[in-house]
């Protein structure tokens, strides 16, 4: 499984205007990223899924391109 920092540089690099609240790992290499954003009202949370591919470590990191808002 790949270390929390890749996962959240690379979440960085896809959506560069939403905070990063938590990085959780679950098992057969699924996480998820819990994210927020500040908007002119209120703040928005959401979730993020993906899934590391163990074989091709090249590849990285697999995210859906976008975000569950909560």
């Amino acid at each position: 499984m790949l270390h929390s920092s890749t996962i959240k540089a690379e979440v960085k690099k896809r959506f560069e205007d939403i905070k990063i609240i938590e990085v959780k790992k679950h098992s057969f290499g699924i996480f998820s990223v819990k994210v927020k954003k500040e908007t002119m009202r209120s703040t928005k949370i959401g979730i993020i899924w993906g899934k590391t591919d163990h074989e091709n470590f090249e590849n990285g990191v697999d995210m859906d391109a976008k975000i569950e808002w909560l």
